[in-house]
């Protein structure tokens, strides 16, 4: 009976946990994304692109709101590579790593090519005169 149960909670959760990331990615502007902080393991996530920010929900997390907010103006592309062998474990197959520094900390995301290109075009498409616009 308490197997059954187990069982029975296991499988709830699990199909809280697909309900979810099925909303998550059905709203524009989302995409794929794991993060890592600080050198730490990568946590699998959603990413949304906002006006003025990117949020992103941890996979596996049951919390309603985002984990983690980045603003567009305290964040910093510094990179792009290919995810080593040991990182290709923890990503999609194909994603690529984008470094990027904010506030200073160092954040990497591991996302796929496309969703690396929107993000970095979404961060160079702050309005003229908004903090981290480009210059001209």
């Amino acid at each position: 009976m308490i197997a059954a149960s187990i069982l029975v909670l296991v499988a709830a959760l699990l199909f809280g946990v697909a309900l979810r990331r099925r909303y998550l990615t059905g709203v524009p502007g989302s995409f794929d994304c794991a993060v890592r902080r600080r050198g730490r393991a990568w946590v699998s996530g959603i990413g949304r692109f906002g006006s003025h920010d990117v949020q992103w929900w941890s996979v596996l997390s049951v919390l309603p709101g985002p984990r983690a907010t980045w603003s567009r103006s305290d964040i910093e592309v510094v990179g792009r590579r290919l995810p080593s062998v040991e990182e290709g474990v923890a990503l999609q197959p194909g994603d690529v790593v984008v470094r990027c520094t904010f506030r200073g900390a160092c954040l990497e995301l591991g996302m796929s090519p496309d969703a690396a290109t929107g993000f970095t075009s979404w961060l160079e498409a702050a309005p003229p005169g908004a903090p981290g616009h480009p210059a001209i």
